[in-house]
C-alpha cells in the first residue's frame, strides 16, 4: 500500500462481500435465483415498497457483475434482469446459508 492510497479504499477492496450488507441486496439475489429472469417493473414491488430503492440496488448489483440486464428486441422492448454466472454462484451460496439458518 503506497502512502497515497487511502486506507479505506484498500479495506473496501479486501471486503467485497460488504456489498451484500446493502439494503435488499441479498433479497434481490435470492429472488432472482428462485424466480429466474424477470421484467424490472414486475420485480421491484417484490423487493421494496419504493421502486427507487429497488432500482438503485439492482443497478448496484449490475455494476458489481452479479446481475445482468437484457433489453428485449421485440415489442414491448421491456428490460429484464437475471443473475449473471457470478451472481448465481453467490446466490447459491446464500441459499445454502439460508438453509442452515432455517434448520431446526
Amino acid at each position: 500500500m503506497s502512502s497515497q492510497t487511502p486506507f479505506w479504499s484498500v479495506v473496501s477492496d479486501i471486503f467485497k462481500v460488504e456489498i451484500l450488507e446493502e439494503r435488499h441486496a441479498i433479497r434481490i439475489l435470492l429472488l432472482l435465483r428462485k424466480r429466474g429472469p424477470m421484467m424490472r417493473s414486475a420485480f421491484y414491488p417484490l423487493v421494496a415498497k419504493g421502486i427507487t430503492t429497488a432500482l438503485i440496488r439492482v443497478n448496484m448489483l449490475i455494476d458489481e457483475g452479479l446481475v445482468e440486464e437484457r433489453i428485449l428486441d421485440k415489442k414491448p422492448f421491456s428490460k429484464t434482469i437475471q443473475l449473471s454466472s457470478k451472481g448465481r454462484t453467490v446466490a447459491e451460496n446464500l441459499a445454502s446459508v439460508e438453509e442452515v439458518l432455517t434448520e431446526r
